[in-house]
């Protein structure tokens, strides 16, 4: 499966950056960026799904202009899209995808939607549990 990532500014250029620390291999990724150059993203986008099908789709915020550019594609190829992705969800997909897992996107989701934590709160919570104070 190939993986697109795309959002505005240089959202993608930030994700590849913190990715390829983690995972290496990104051969199967696309990362674009929008609205950082003259280049237009729906030129871009155009090109990419005249030559690629069967992808996973991942932009920075539903709603925004990058995602309904996305949805237009919805029906004329086979994507699946996520949006309001972190860095836990494309490091869980990137690394499910490497090794030959099945992906479970809703599970994916739920698990990146849990690495969002009000630290104050966690260590308070434990503090408390302890008896303790930081």
């Amino acid at each position: 499966m190939k993986i697109l990532v795309i959002g505005h500014g240089r959202f993608a250029e930030g994700i590849k950056s913190v990715a390829n620390i983690i995972v290496g291999d990104l051969s199967e990724v696309t990362f674009m960026n929008t609205y950082v150059d003259d280049i237009d993203f729906h030129v871009e986008l155009d090109n990419y799904f005249s030559k690629n099908n069967n992808v996973l789709v991942l932009t920075d915020l539903f709603g925004g202009s990058v995602n309904q550019a996305i949805i237009q594609y919805i029906t004329k190829v086979n994507i699946n899209i996520i949006t309001g992705i972190n860095i836990p969800l494309i490091l869980e997909i990137l690394l499910s995808n490497t090794i030959g897992n099945d992906l479970d996107f809703r599970q994916i989701i739920f698990s990146a939607k849990e690495q969002i934590v009000f630290v104050n709160d966690m260590l308070e919570n434990l503090n408390n549990e302890e008896g303790e104070l930081i």
